[in-house]
């Protein structure tokens, strides 16, 4: 693939999700188009300068002074490990907040639990209570109906004593 200039200005990667940055296989695979178009344009400079410097010694002038690639070569390496360097920070500060978040979370899930715990604690305390009320109740009730049992059946004696005062009075008279 041929790169201009302006493939690498208008170059666009995808930004990456749940952390801040591009996508870094993205960006490696365009760092690979890179190098192989700057090594081929190396190459092919190379290439015209010894025809350049063979014109030249062919017309008596002074040889073109070749360039220092090793040096480039060394300052592209040491911005390359500068970039890997301040990647491998960035995962490890995004490891620590992905710890962080994990350990607040826990923490988040132990206080539910714990709250839960306390919220069927009293629910169970509130049945307990509920129930202790109705057994009050049933048995409040079952005194109330004894009483009412009783009190008929002394209603019922009494009218059968006034319904014998009553015939004995007229037996009487």
């Amino acid at each position: 693939m041929t790169l201009s200039p302006e493939d690498v200005l208008n170059k666009n990667f995808t930004p990456t999700q749940f952390r801040r940055g591009y996508d870094e296989r993205e960006v490696d695979d365009f760092l690979d188009e890179v190098v192989a178009e700057m090594r081929r344009i190396v190459k092919e400079s190379d290439d015209l300068r010894e025809q350049l410097n063979e014109c030249r010694q062919n017309k008596g002038m002074a040889p073109v002074a070749k360039p220092d690639h090793e040096a480039e070569a060394k300052r592209a390496a040491d911005a390359k490990a500068a970039q890997e360097a301040e990647a491998k920070a960035g995962q490890e500060r995004i490891a620590a907040h992905s710890a962080k978040a994990d350990e607040a979370e826990k923490a988040a899930q132990e206080r539910i639990a714990a709250q839960n715990a306390k919220v069927e604690e009293a629910q169970k305390a509130a049945q307990e209570r509920i129930a202790a009320q109705n057994a009050k109740a049933e048995e409040a009730e079952k005194a109330a109906q004894e009483r009412i049992s009783a009190a008929q059946a002394r209603a019922e004696e009494a009218e059968k004593a006034a319904a014998q005062a009553l015939l004995r009075r007229e037996g009487a008279a």
